[in-house]
């Protein structure tokens, strides 16, 4: 039971606070499921991945919806994977490398420039090197959570998905990713339906508890990385290697998901 007065929580960022984060959800969803579809017969591997090109989307639904964001592409993928024929065990692993493509890129520039960054435009060259840092790692934790989906069920070796996932989901948010949250970020930030205007939300912690908390995660996503590569060439157990790689996901999934928001009452 909640209080009178007590806001929901969820994911650490109470997205079920406002009515139009349930409708981003749904209208972030629909796009991705709609783009992914038509692509579905361009297969990479049959009933596991194919051609992405909306790979660009994750990351600016993350920058610009926030939570909404995330589960809308998580939604979205799980969609287009139950219409386009490759629906299986894996739609669970990939629903939540999904989450992570867009979750990722928001809390990390949440992290590092506070509520502000929404209101500035990604340009510069450092600017860019960062973008393309945070698309990595976002690319990188996806392509380790589907991954090691595969290896837990003796499916394809860690190697294999990992970087079909890192690459497919790199190069076309890397190319168009940038001009496209440039035109689209200043349009809804004035309709005001980017999420830190929408859920009204002040920072938790200061800059720098939230820059260690994004070095724990980079930490958590290469460990997990380069565990899941080097276990398919060393002489270890199959319980090892998902154990250990297991401790590695969950680390970095509790530390993604401590907040660093808090709500303003209204």
């Amino acid at each position: 039971m909640k209080k009178e007065g007590e806001k929901w929580r969820y994911v650490g960022d109470g997205i079920y606070e406002r009515t139009k984060m349930n409708v981003l959800v749904a209208i972030c969803a629909a796009i991705y499921a709609a783009t992914l579809i038509p692509f579905k017969g361009f297969v990479l591997i049959p009933g596991v991945t194919e051609i992405r090109p909306a790979a660009a989307l994750p990351v600016l639904f993350g920058l610009l919806f926030g939570p909404a964001g995330a589960w809308g592409v998580a939604i979205g993928n799980f969609i287009a994977d139950l219409a386009g024929g490759t629906f299986g065990i894996n739609c669970i692993f990939s629903f939540w490398g999904n989450f992570a493509l867009a979750y990722i890129p928001y809390r990390f520039y949440f992290g590092i420039k506070g509520k502000e960054y929404q209101n500035n435009k990604i340009s510069g060259k450092l600017e860019i090197i960062v973008y393309l840092g945070i698309l990595l790692i976002s690319s990188a934790f996806c392509g380790v959570l589907v991954a090691y989906g595969q290896v837990m069920f003796k499916i394809l070796p860690f190697y294999m998905m990992f970087f079909i996932i890192l690459i497919n989901d790199t190069v076309v948010p890397a190319i168009v990713g940038i001009p496209l949250y440039n035109i689209l970020q200043t349009r809804f930030i004035k309709w005001r339906l980017d999420w830190i205007s929408i859920m009204q939300i002040e920072e938790k912690n200061n800059r720098i508890k939230r820059s260690a908390k994004l070095v724990m995660i980079i930490c958590g996503v290469i460990g997990a990385s380069v565990w899941g590569i080097v276990s398919e060439y060393l002489d270890v157990t199959y319980e090892l290697k998902v154990m250990l790689g297991g401790i590695f996901i969950i680390f970095t999934i509790i530390l993604c998901l401590s907040s660093d928001i808090k709500i303003e009452k209204s």
